[in-house]
């Protein structure tokens, strides 16, 4: 039912803008129709196709899965769409084809009510605005999900506080809605405070994450380690967790407050913000999954400088078994996989990044083309009580972002990864060729309009 709904608003939404390009272009229609929906339609999109090669993934019985063979892919291709149906109040919307043109959906889809707009005489120098969301909107977590699209960021990946805990992205191949979106409801609340300085506060209530089994991090794949092909649990984040359009498992509903200050100050514009998620995600609505987040970005026009902590909290009973493949598996590498795959109870999971970019060569008009050096450094803690999980590790990324147009740049990016505790991976993990370091190669052309 949710894609559906997703799939009619989309091409609902897809008319509308051919119609209303049809009217800009069409001459013989009365000046007066052109004029009402350019100033009512408000279309944007980007796109982004890579080349990725990874060294050191262990290999997976999944021919769409094997990370170490070279991945060419169109990733993805959005329209962002606004519509505003009266003053003040406007629907909004991100078409988006993703993983080779194989999925389209409509990232999110929501109705903003902007009440200084609305009421006339509303004054926002002393209260501030208001500004009311409803619908599937971008979860206000963190700086990353928060500043989607991603041509305004520098790398192509995602750090690590985006991709393993607030669920910005899937894992590659399969990219398929882009961003961590979520039926519900938002209200935003700014004001400034003098010339340089702004608050801004939002506070969502959405379905939050969820999962139907007994235990949140279910994740499994199946290995090829030779000889049993055994399923462990990569216990990989929150990207799994994601629940349907409109879909619930539970009565619950998750609350998200992110506070943020930013100063305009023309030396040193920056802004720094708290965010906190708090929801069940189990079928009862017992067990709950608590996030305090922590940004600070700093953007100039040849420097730039972000950082992000996310800390999470998880609740679920322990000593559950949740794959069992007894049918298939010889008694020696079952206990393993039993042991990889009960729960240990509650667990907390932490990441960080840090991100620097400097310019180092402009030219062109106005010195707008330019030539960007990136590295980040980030690490992940995905399950704490965990024996072993691949996606404990750290991470260096080297970049450089080539502006060759208004428009469009060519991206390439080397990362190293260091998986933690790798002398306690199970024979499985080795057997498959999982290594302690993996390096990722990748080349990435971004071009928005």
């Amino acid at each position: 039912m949710g894609k559906l709904v997703s799939r009619l608003f989309i091409f609902s939404f897809l008319l509308l803008s051919v119609q209303a390009e049809e009217f800009r272009l069409n001459n013989h229609i009365s000046d007066f129709l052109p004029e009402v929906l350019s100033d009512r339609l408000s279309i944007s999109g980007y796109g982004n196709g890579h080349i990725m090669k990874h060294n050191g993934t262990p290999d997976v019985l999944d021919d769409n899965f094997d990370l170490d063979n070279k991945l060419t892919q169109f990733r993805e291709l959005s329209l962002f769409v606004d519509f505003i149906l009266i003053e003040g109040l406007t629907l909004s919307t991100e078409i988006e084809f993703s993983d080779n043109f194989d999925n389209l959906n409509a990232n999110y889809y929501y109705i903003t009510a902007d009440f200084e707009s609305l009421i006339d005489d509303w004054d926002s120098d002393v209260t501030g605005n208001v500004k009311i969301s409803a619908g599937k909107i971008l979860v206000p977590f963190l700086s990353y999900n928060d500043n989607k699209p991603n041509f305004r960021q520098h790398l192509m990946s995602q750090p690590f506080t985006a991709w393993m805990l607030s669920p910005v992205v899937q894992t590659p191949p399969g990219f398929d809605g882009i961003g961590w979106a979520d039926t519900g409801v938002q209200l935003n609340w700014t004001k400034s405070l003098g010339d340089i300085h702004i608050i801004d506060l939002k506070f969502a209530l959405v379905n939050g994450l969820g999962n139907d089994t007994d235990v949140l991090d279910d994740n499994t794949i199946r290995l090829n380690d030779g000889a049993a092909f055994p399923f462990v649990r990569t216990r990989d984040g929150f990207g799994e967790n994601e629940q349907g359009d409109f879909s619930d498992n539970n009565n619950d509903k998750a609350r998200v407050i992110k506070l943020t200050y930013a100063n305009a100050n023309e030396t040193l514009p920056f802004d720094i913000g708290l965010s906190y998620y708090q929801g069940a995600w189990d079928k009862s609505g017992d067990n709950d999954i608590t996030m305090y987040g922590l940004h600070l970005n700093i953007i100039q026009r040849d420097w730039s400088f972000k950082a992000e902590y996310v800390h999470a909290d998880v609740e679920q009973d322990a000593g559950v078994l949740v794959t069992d493949n007894s049918h298939i598996l010889n008694a020696g590498v079952l206990n393993a996989v039993n042991a990889l795959n009960t729960s240990v109870g509650n667990y907390t999971m932490n990441a960080w990044t840090l991100e620097a970019s400097r310019v180092v060569f402009r030219y062109g008009p106005d010195d707008e083309r330019h030539l960007r050096l990136i590295v980040r450094y980030d690490e992940v803690e995905t399950n704490n009580k965990a024996s072993f999980t691949p996606f404990d590790r750290s991470r260096i990324t080297f970049g450089a972002e080539w502006n060759f147009h208004s428009n469009a740049s060519l991206r390439y990016e080397y990362q190293k990864h260091n998986l933690h505790m790798i002398s306690q991976a199970p024979p499985p993990f080795r057997n498959a060729n999982g290594e302690d370091e993996v390096d990722m190669h990748m080349v990435s052309l971004i071009f928005w309009f």
